[in-house]
């Protein structure tokens, strides 16, 4: 339809034609008489399925969220309604849009995408979202949906042995080290634990662990290195 949303008045009149009645070829027109008020209301833009690639988002690690946003005033050209989208803020009390992209309409499949990185100092648990589309003439649709995500801990990780240890060492030998990397991609790793399967805990807490023969138990260890980050 292409009338521009609004109040419009319906006048009438009628128009007869008295060349059947009258020997003079003329015709009467009444004025324009009020018949009835008509609103026009706008369509507003109807917001589908919601959908993240993982609800389940660990810090600083990337998602997707897709929107099925529908607008039968816009159907041919979806890519006019303005998108926003935003999630509750816990520290400021408040809406924000915070990690999430500028969104992007896939000509292809006919959703939007946004792309979002929780940033890594994002408290964990669940939070709400919101989003709010606007069409051409200014029409806003809105939908909340609480606890719709949530945020964990990206847990460290443990990269393996910075230099190959020795086939052996002998208990008479001196110390020798053993070393690893980590990586923590939301925070820092804040204690390391070296494990021996024959020996339990082993007396190392940090990345680089120095062991002496003496105190180990004759035989093989099979040694399992294991990181923690402030959030435990």
């Amino acid at each position: 339809m292409g009338m521009q949303p609004g109040l419009y008045e319906i006048r009438g009149r009628t128009t007869q034609d008295a060349s059947a009645r009258s020997t003079h070829n003329d015709t009467r027109t009444t004025p324009w008489i009020h018949l009835l008020d008509v609103e026009v209301l706008n369509n507003a833009p109807v917001i589908g399925d919601v959908t993240f690639s993982n609800t389940t988002l660990e810090r600083s690690q990337e998602a997707v969220l897709t929107l099925d946003i529908t607008d039968s005033e816009a159907s041919d050209d979806l890519s006019v309604l303005d998108v926003q989208v935003f999630y509750f803020d816990k520290d400021n009390d408040e809406w924000a849009s915070g990690f999430f992209s500028e969104v992007n309409f896939n000509e292809v499949s006919g959703l939007f995408e946004i792309d979002l990185i929780p940033p890594s100092d994002l408290k964990v648990g669940k939070y709400d979202l919101k989003i709010e589309v606007t069409d051409s003439d200014g029409e806003v649709a809105t939908l909340t949906q609480d606890k719709i995500f949530t945020i964990i801990n990206s847990p460290p990780i443990v990269q393996q042995l910075t230099s190959p240890p020795l086939e052996y060492y002998e208990q008479d030998n001196s110390s020798f080290w053993l070393n690893v990397s980590g990586d923590d991609f939301d925070g820092e790793i804040f204690r390391y634990e070296w494990r021996s399967d024959r020996q339990g805990t082993l007396p190392c807490t940090e990345s680089e662990c120095e062991l002496d023969p003496q105190d180990l138990l004759p035989g093989v260890h099979e040694i399992r290195v294991y990181a923690e980050d402030e959030d435990g």
